[in-house]
């Protein structure tokens, strides 16, 4: 019995080994991470001097 259970553990920590340094290979690219706005945030503030800023055509 003891056999048969070495038997069993030794590939089995030998796949999971594998697996950690190959990154197991089953998870989607963008899982855990927390999605990431990369657009710019627009100031209403700046926007709105920046346009006073502007000078008048004629």
């Amino acid at each position: 019995m003891r056999i048969l259970v070495l038997a069993a553990a030794v590939p089995a920590l030998a796949v999971a080994s594998a697996q950690a340094q190959m990154g197991g290979g089953r998870r989607q690219p963008n899982e855990g991470r927390q999605k990431v706005d990369n657009t710019p945030k627009v100031d209403e503030k700046a926007y709105k001097a920046a346009l006073e800023r502007i000078p008048e055509s004629k």
